[in-house]
């Protein structure tokens, strides 16, 4: 009977022999296999088979249609998971990261449950609150990724339509559209691609609420602000995610949050947007503030108006980590960047 020891030892013994082999030989990966095709082979082996599960009324989980997208979620990446699998074998390839990519799908649920609004309990019930609001006929939405939100605005509201745009190159958000989409009979419309570019072509109704989640950088907040302006109802209300009080910022952990923040303070500065009507700051984990449309047009100075917002963290260490990380001198960059664009844009 061989011992345990010496089982162990043979194991890592092959473990490290795999590894050196595996290290010594020429690799060429595979190229990625488009989405669309991916969503092709799993579509009807996994979305269009889910039944529309009854709701159950559960607050925190959003009357249980968070735990249907999270499972739909799982089941399409671990299909897509298992054809990327059987084609690096038929390509003589060694999958090197099989363990990690096996536990993915079970990850990329719960990262997109826990890090987002969906895990966050006053998030949701603002959200629905302001989706009940008289003359909220319609939300046109930045960044729909798994979902959450765009699940809180359909339940919130029977009659409400939601526009959704999201570069839509994940099987795992194409997932999430289907099944609404088949939930909420004709009340979700989805583009894919560039937000930068598919809001400009887009023909939508006014929308009553612009939820700007999409890119959480500087430059993109401001320019889908610009363009979702275009659409907007005369009293539309614009909702960001991830953004703080740039004078006083107490978010932790999230200095990714700096880029919208600043951008929505520039935009403040600039007259195009009034407020913070509503301010969610206090919390260290998750904030969000709406804003009302401001002046018409751009400044005729270019954007901003005034002097450049600059950002102050609460924590010191949130503060060295926007000064030595890089973060600072990208938004400075991407700062300057709008403000000759927006120069051209509206003239001498």
């Amino acid at each position: 009977m061989v011992s345990a020891a010496r089982r162990n030892a043979a194991e890592a013994f092959a473990a490290d022999t795999w590894a050196r082999r595996l290290a010594a030989t020429p690799r060429k990966p595979l190229p990625d296999r488009e989405p669309a095709r991916l969503w092709a082979a799993v579509r009807e082996e996994v979305v269009a088979s889910t039944p529309l599960q009854p709701l159950v009324p559960d607050v925190y989980a959003q009357n249980g249609l968070f735990d249907q997208l999270d499972d739909l979620v799982n089941r399409t990446n671990e299909r897509i998971l298992a054809i990327k699998l059987r084609e690096q074998e038929a390509a003589g390839f060694q999958y090197i990261h099989f363990t990690r990519e096996r536990l993915k799908p079970m990850l990329v649920a719960k990262e997109m449950r826990f890090h987002g609004i969906a895990a966050h309990p006053p998030q949701v019930a603002f959200y629905q609150q302001l989706a009940r609001r008289a003359g909220i006929r319609t939300v046109c939405e930045i960044g729909f990724n798994a979902g959450h939100s765009a699940a809180v605005w359909l339940t919130a509201s029977p009659t409400l339509h939601v526009y959704s745009f999201d570069l839509m190159d994940t099987s795992m958000g194409l997932a999430a559209v289907d099944y609404l989409q088949r939930r909420f009979a004709g009340r979700l419309t989805a583009f894919g691609g560039d937000s930068l570019v598919e809001v400009k072509k887009a023909r939508l109704p006014p929308c009553d609420l612009i939820h700007v989640d999409g890119k959480h950088d500087y430059e993109h907040v401001i320019q889908d602000t610009l363009n979702m302006r275009r659409h907007a109802a005369p009293a539309a209300i614009f909702l960001f995610d991830d953004v703080c009080d740039t004078k006083d910022c107490s978010l932790t952990k999230n200095i990714y949050a700096g880029g919208p923040a600043l951008a929505v303070c520039d935009l403040v500065g600039s007259g195009l947007l009034r407020g913070p009507i509503e301010a969610k700051f206090e919390d260290k984990s998750r904030q969000w503030a709406t804003y009302e449309a401001g002046s018409s047009a751009l400044p005729p100075r270019g954007l901003p108006a005034g002097e450049r917002c600059n950002m102050t963290w609460r924590s010191s260490s949130s503060q060295r980590a926007w000064a030595e990380g890089g973060m600072a001198r990208k938004i400075q960059s991407q700062q300057l960047h709008v403000g000759r664009m927006s120069l051209r844009r509206s003239g001498p």
